[in-house]
């Protein structure tokens, strides 16, 4: 892995992956101590939808932002994040705000390596 040129981020994104998440689209200036990406099935209104959640490496732990949902113009689910509190952002693009509870997996990884780098 290439250093972000944090010692503490990158030590994170080791535990991280060493617990198998595997972060993606890393951008260690943005937020406190860096943003990254997490590709994340997610079961919305009963369909399940794979994007990619954006973390926060906060000064007080993870912080998580929105599920990018793209579609193709053909697929039949898109009614499906209209219903839902999903946002479209773009002709085939939705932002949908997922509960803890939808992401306690990987929040409980990013949280246990966030205490081991930070702490």
């Amino acid at each position: 892995m290439e250093s972000t040129g944090d010692e503490n981020l990158d030590e994170f994104l080791d535990q991280v992956r060493t617990k198998g998440v595997e972060p993606v689209s890393i951008d260690p200036y943005a937020g406190d101590h860096g943003i990254f990406g997490v590709e994340t099935e997610l079961t919305i209104n009963g369909e399940n939808f794979t994007g990619e959640v954006d973390y926060e490496v906060g000064d007080n732990g993870i912080k998580w932002y929105f599920l990018e949902v793209y579609l193709d113009e053909d697929d039949e689910r898109k009614p499906v994040l209209d219903e839902s509190s999903a946002d479209e952002i773009d002709h085939l693009l939705f932002e949908y705000k997922p509960t803890e509870e939808e992401i306690q997996d990987i929040l409980e990884v990013l949280r246990e390596a966030y205490k081991e780098a930070y702490n």
